[in-house]
């Protein structure tokens, strides 16, 4: 894509409140994730319907939340200065502010944090950048054992997103892990991803424009939103009561909370085991981290012998 047709085609907005608003018209790369994976769909869902105010998170947003945000801010110019000199000469770095660029017929955009552009009057998006402040401690954990270059989900479906948008060949995402000096890892673009912005759309035709509400999921993103658009707790017995089917669905709630606090003490018994095998109180580093993605669950390969004297 040339610079000057980004340009001509990019929304900028006045506010964060504008852009956070027109966010919620199309499908976003932090969307995306929670489509295929499932896990946020539901909130997703009443936010993109206009059930739930996609200014609610900016009212309550933690100073901790509002500290990482500034520290995406000065990810970018370290990009600029130590990191992408290694993609050769002739490349500069040009940093949006809350700007969407849409699909012309789809209902996707891209809101990115940089492009790399080449510096010629005659510019080319070449590719694009977007910082991370990882303090999560999941999350970190998840981009500490993808070595070689490896991306977490969450940040390669993004890419597949965004370089498809912008009809670009890499995206770089520049994470700072726990305030460590920013590494950065590229998203190569395939054509062999392409299924999941279909799927996407799918999921936006069925449940956005045709109004099917989708099977709520237990992410604490879509718990916080259901909560709130329910409003304040009420006595629950007559409206059990009164809510035909809402009797089998609690007793399902009940019977899950037996099988979670039972998986609970057995994962806290083979936790001890393992410590007590290893002699480590702090037990194996990243042994007990279960990793899901969109195409199902890839275990860490534990050592053997660790294994065999753990369980």
């Amino acid at each position: 894509m040339k610079f000057t047709e980004y340009l001509r085609r990019r929304e900028g907005f006045n506010s964060r409140e504008d852009w956070l608003v027109a966010r919620t018209q199309s499908i976003g790369g932090s969307d995306l994730h929670a489509i295929l994976t499932g896990r946020g769909s539901y909130a997703l869902w009443l936010l993109k319907t206009g059930r739930e105010d996609p200014l609610s998170g900016e009212k309550e947003k933690p100073l901790w939340l509002e500290w990482g945000h500034y520290c995406e801010l000065s990810i970018l110019p370290f990009y600029r200065d130590h990191i992408l000199p290694q993609s050769g000469e002739g490349l500069e770095l040009y940093i949006e502010d809350d700007a969407l660029l849409r699909h012309p017929t789809w209902p996707l955009h891209a809101s990115v944090d940089a492009l790399v552009i080449t510096s010629d009057l005659d510019a080319e998006v070449v590719g694009g950048v977007d910082s991370k402040n990882v303090a999560n401690a999941v999350y970190a954990e998840e981009w500490r054992r993808l070595k070689n270059g490896g991306l977490p989900q969450k940040a390669a479906t993004q890419g597949n997103l965004y370089s498809h948008l912008l009809d670009v060949a890499w995206w770089d995402f520049a994470a700072s892990i726990f305030g460590k000096s920013p590494e950065s890892r590229r998203y190569h673009a395939t054509e062999a991803r392409r299924n999941d912005i279909d799927r996407a759309l799918a999921w936006w035709r069925r449940h956005v424009e045709k109004g099917v509400e989708p099977e709520p999921d237990g992410d604490k993103r879509t718990t916080k939103a259901v909560r709130d658009h329910l409003g304040p707790s009420r006595n629950e017995a007559p409206m059990l009561a009164a809510s035909p089917g809402a009797e089998s669905l609690a007793r399902r709630a009940a019977e899950a909370q037996q099988r979670f606090d039972a998986a609970k003490a057995d994962l806290a018994a083979a936790k001890n085991a393992c410590r007590l095998a290893t002699g480590n109180a702090p037990g194996v580093e990243g042994l007990w981290t279960f990793k899901t993605d969109a195409r199902g669950a890839r275990p860490f390969k534990l050592n053997q012998a660790v294994k065999e004297a753990a369980w």
